[in-house]
């Protein structure tokens, strides 16, 4: 959706352990690439500007978190969100 809201996304990379969201995200129209895969195999052949990870962290030992980092080129950004937890 960030293609749809931001004008400075050129070039929009999806990556998901779920081939059904996959399919969903396909069906949008708006990724240029999509991967099924689980973060910590995903091998990029460059890095991004900025990764945003959403609901994401749950159940992931630190160091793949901390690997997330290693996606992005020297002064990106990097957006960790957190599911939203029942009260």
């Amino acid at each position: 959706m960030l293609k749809l809201y931001l004008d400075n996304v050129e070039y929009l990379v999806g990556v998901d352990v779920s081939a059904e969201k996959i399919r969903k995200a396909k069906r949008l129209n708006l990724y240029d690439e999509l991967y099924v895969v689980d973060i910590r195999d995903f091998k990029p052949d460059s890095k991004f500007d900025a990764v945003i990870a959403l609901e994401l962290l749950h159940g992931l030992p630190a160091e793949t978190l901390m690997s997330i980092e290693g996606f992005v080129k020297e002064g990106g950004i990097v957006v960790l969100a957190l599911p939203q937890l029942p009260h």
